[in-house]
């Protein structure tokens, strides 16, 4: 018998009884078992339930009226009829369709959407049901017009009245729980809230809809189980393994994992492989969905995905970021964040803290060895040490690097090919926030005073060792002893400062990035120190030399408090000492108002430099590192622009600079009298004469200002 013969007339038990074997035409257990199949058995299960609300609204025994006023049903029970068995009731039959459901949900085909929600919620069958008719609308849009029709044309989705009625032919009682269990969980959302309860019009999530149909396309913000790495493939310490063995180990016991470690670490991998561990899928969750309402839904969909919801949050030190729990979700929330700020844990009693410590030489020649694979590698140790790249970091620079030397036809991964790699990550990363300077020369190049170079090398040996720094410490240094370098150039305006800074960075083989103190200080409470963690952040995530001139800015003194302004500049000031403290990687600091800086951050600088104005040996040497292969300066007017002209290293670069111009623009190579042009423009221009005097008249430095004297 089909629903069509029904609409033609008759009764529909009694027809069924005459006109059907005694078994069922099809077995519910022969269906394919497929996330489609499932979801198809339990619509028309929940349709069943709609047409016996529709017939008993109308009164009638039979359906004649229900399949006039809406056809397409026809199709629907067509499907349901071969698996009824005969002379069923309507009541017998949703019993009946409930427990075939139930037997067919064996263990091998729980791993379904619908299933996994089920259970994680401990849904009822009149409450999957409900959810169920919830989407109907979703799937076959004339159903909209049947609930438009039961509730007024209030909407053409269900209301809550409308779902505990139609629930209610199972069990009232629980059909009442259901929706509201349903609505708590937020497995459906509610529109209309201020009306009442009974006009609440409840519709389901299309992301959680397309789960439940079984179809969906793979998501990108979701890997199941299968997809995740395992602890033990991880570059990661044993003690950090074994912890998160542990946690895994107990999942259920906790609802909210807070991750730390910085963010070109292996964080989220290791947040994947312990979800792994637990038997769960990752699903990520975008940091400004939590004050979505699509957060609300998280807890249902991590269920139906049997997944762990983490959440990558990226906070300044002070903030406090709240992580609301979502309703529904059966485990815990995994956040992921880097050294500074904290997660509100109210509505979390249940937590634990994990930590992921930067890696070590060995760890990250282990490391560059993973994320390279089977591409040939020249001195992999040497490459570990020179690039202090974490995890995911290295990842990104090891897929380019293979990508060069692919290109370049070489028979393996080089060095240089890892450096223009990781060039262009910091150009993603760091273009925004500072300015990237060059770096040639050697400390040959760097002229001065005998004291000034021991520090500097002091400097250059304390920044090559600094991995292995801490190994070699005594024990009253435990732990804590920093890899991060800090240095302070303290001296007048081009005395090198600068040029020392950028041959440090060339000597050791890293990129030097100027901070614009212009783009960090803001006028605004809060926002200059979120602009240095995050300039100081990358810097530290990249292994970049961050060089910060003028910083006294920055470092000036902290004041007694008289107003707010000073209030929040010893805030800035208080901040700065503190992240410096902490910082990894290697920081300079110039400054030629030493006098101007708070004793604190002198105490915790790894090395101060005092940068002095040139002897006149000194001014005689940066006068030939300056001037041109092919000058025709003779020697002993060096030695006298030397003796007479007291300029700074600057102060000559910029005189051989404008005498080079100079010689140009004549085409000739650069001769004295270039040079005495040049000189008697940078003094015009601090507002002195020249003391070199060519015509013969030899004005004698006394006579003179010096150019010292005129700046000071």
């Amino acid at each position: 018998m089909t629903a069509k013969d029904i609409h033609a007339g008759g009764d529909a038990q009694e027809s069924a009884r005459t006109q059907r074997a005694d078994q069922p035409d099809a077995l519910l257990e022969d269906v394919e078992p497929s996330p489609a199949s499932y979801f198809q058995v339990n619509v028309h299960a929940a349709v069943l339930l709609l047409v016996d609300h529709l017939r008993d609204l109308d009164g009638a025994p039979d359906l004649r009226t229900v399949l006039n006023n809406y056809p397409f049903l026809t199709g629907y029970l067509d499907a349901i009829m071969p698996f009824l068995p005969p002379g069923v009731t309507w009541q017998q039959a949703h019993r009946w369709w409930a427990r075939r459901i139930a037997a067919w949900e064996h263990p091998d085909r729980t791993a379904l959407a619908l299933c996994r929600l089920g259970a994680a919620l401990s849904l009822s069958d009149v409450a999957r049901a409900q959810l169920l008719l919830a989407g109907l609308a979703e799937e076959d849009s004339r159903f909209g017009q049947i609930f438009a029709d039961l509730n007024g044309g209030l909407s053409r989705r269900p209301t809550f009245e409308t779902l505990t009625a139609v629930g209610g032919h199972l069990d009232a009682g629980e059909a009442l729980r259901g929706a509201l269990l349903l609505i708590d969980r937020a497995v459906l959302t509610v529109t209309h809230r201020d009306g009442p309860r009974s006009e609440w019009v409840l519709s389901t999530s299309a992301e959680l809809w397309d789960q439940i149909r079984g179809d969906a396309p793979p998501r990108p913000d979701h890997r199941p189980v299968t997809l995740l790495p395992k602890l033990a493939d991880l570059v990661v310490d044993d003690t950090v393994v074994a912890r998160c063995r542990r946690v895994a180990d107990r999942w259920t016991e906790f609802d909210l994992i807070t991750l730390r470690g910085a963010a070109g670490s292996d964080r989220l991998t290791l947040a994947a492989a312990i979800a792994q561990a637990a038997g769960k899928g990752l699903l990520t969750v975008d940091a400004a969905e939590l004050a979505s309402g699509r957060w609300d839904g998280v807890g249902a969909l991590a269920a139906a995905l049997d997944a762990v919801p983490v959440v990558e949050l990226d906070l300044a030190p002070g903030d406090t970021a709240t992580v609301p729990r979502p309703a529904g979700l059966p485990g815990p929330i995994v956040v992921v964040l880097g050294g500074t700020g904290g997660v509100d844990r109210r509505g979390h009693d249940r937590a634990v803290s994990l930590e992921l410590p930067a890696l070590d030489a060995a760890g990250r020649a282990r490391r560059w060895r993973q994320a390279l694979g089977p591409a040939p590698v020249d001195d992999i140790d040497g490459i570990a040490a020179a690039c202090r790249l974490q995890g995911a970091h290295i990842d990104r620079v090891a897929r380019s690097a293979i990508s060069l030397a692919t290109i370049d036809g070489a028979p393996a991964v080089r060095l240089d090919h890892v450096r223009a790699a990781a060039d262009e990550l910091q150009h993603q990363l760091l273009d925004t926030l500072a300015t990237k300077l060059e770096v040639t020369g050697s400390w040959d190049d760097v002229v001065v005073g005998d004291f000034t170079a021991v520090k500097l090398t002091e400097l250059h040996a304390r920044c090559q060792h600094r991995d292995v720094l801490a190994a070699s410490m005594g024990p009253a240094y435990g732990v804590g002893t920093q890899v991060g370098v800090r240095a302070l150039f303290t001296g007048p305006s081009g005395t090198g400062k600068t040029l020392a800074a950028r041959v440090l960075g060339n000597q050791l083989g890293l990129d030097v990035y100027r901070v614009d103190l212009a783009a960090i200080i803001n006028k605004y409470v809060g926002e200059t120190e979120k602009n240095l963690h995050r300039i100081l952040t990358t810097a530290e995530e990249l292994d970049v030399m961050l060089l910060i001139d003028e910083g006294d800015s920055l470092l000036g003194r902290r004041t007694e408090v008289r107003s707010a302004n000073d209030r929040f500049a010893n805030l800035e000031t208080n901040y700065l000492l503190q992240r410096l403290e902490h910082y990894r990687g290697i920081i300079v600091i110039t400054t030629n108002a030493a006098d101007h800086i708070d004793s604190a951050f002198q105490r915790r600088m790894d090395v101060v430099v005092a940068f002095t104005p040139p002897t006149q040996a000194e001014r005689a040497g940066i006068w030939r590192l300056h001037l041109p292969d092919n000058h025709q300066v003779p020697e002993s007017l060096i030695t006298e622009l030397a003796h007479r002209c007291t300029m700074t290293g600057g102060q000559i670069r910029n005189a051989v600079l404008h005498a080079t111009l100079l010689a140009l623009g004549e085409n000739r190579p650069v001769t004295a009298r270039h040079l005495d042009q040049a000189i008697a423009g940078e003094y015009q221009k601090a507002g002195a004469s020249s003391p070199y005097d060519p015509s013969g008249r030899q004005c004698s430095v006394s006579r003179a200002r010096s150019f010292q004297q005129v700046i000071a």
